[in-house]
């Protein structure tokens, strides 16, 4: 069976050609230039090619996220009594009392007119307060008397 027409019509004689080649009933020969390979090689190969792409697929979805996050903390912790903030509303205003504990936080929008909205509405700082600025815990009291009447 080493012609090649016979190998031929064999095949379209029989559809179990590639079990009879595994088993080395039939033999082939391999075309010149072409590496023989074992399978253990080339499934290491798609393993590591397949956790390559995975990794690059987490990177590209979580990175931005991870980024946006950092930036956000690091406005966060610049935000300061006096300093210029927006809210995501839209509302720009001059920060006059913050409290991470409790998440609360004062913006005079006017002279005289303060609104309180929670810390995370408080979208970005326009302009960081200067580094003096503070206010004394007397008016921080007369502050909360005042909201608790």
């Amino acid at each position: 069976m080493s012609d090649p027409v016979r190998i031929i019509a064999y095949r379209k004689e029989n559809s179990n050609f590639a079990h009879l080649h595994n088993q080395g009933i039939i033999r082939t020969r391999e075309a010149p230039g072409i590496a023989n390979t074992s399978s253990g090689e080339n499934k290491v190969d798609q393993t590591l090619i397949w956790i390559i792409l995975i990794v690059i697929l987490i990177a590209m979805l979580f990175w931005p996220q991870w980024q946006a996050r950092r930036r956000r903390e690091k406005q966060m912790a610049a935000m300061r009594v006096g300093s210029q903030v927006m809210t995501v509303g839209g509302i720009i205003g001059k920060l006059t009392y913050i409290n991470t504990q409790e998440n609360r936080a004062r913006i005079e929008i006017a002279p005289g007119v303060e609104i309180q909205v929670v810390v995370n509405a408080i979208g970005q700082v326009l302009e960081p307060a200067p580094n003096n600025t503070t206010i004394s815990s007397d008016e921080d009291e007369e502050v909360k008397a005042a909201l608790a009447e």
